[in-house]
């Protein structure tokens, strides 16, 4: 990042508005069917990545101790249960 001036602001549709009843009042307003809505009004693109910050390799789920009341479980996190 060259952290300068943007050049705009971020063009999004995040809170689905166009999904569901307000993308058929859309369609039937003259849309034509099979056309993104979010290409066609021009909306940036959103990539999202899963990042996984657990350790490598994960903690096995193991039984530490078990008696009639209780199980006490070590947890993937690495935590008890």
């Amino acid at each position: 990042m060259n952290y300068g001036k943007p050049d705009r602001l971020p063009f999004y549709e995040f809170l689905g508005f166009f999904l569901g009843p307000n993308y058929q009042q859309v369609a039937g307003e003259g849309l034509d069917s099979g056309v993104d809505v979010f290409d066609y009004f021009g909306f940036d693109k959103i990539e999202y990545v899963y990042v996984d910050f657990d350790p490598i390799p994960s903690f096995v789920t193991k039984t530490l101790q078990e008696d009639e009341r209780y199980i006490t479980v070590a947890v993937e996190g690495g935590g008890l249960m």
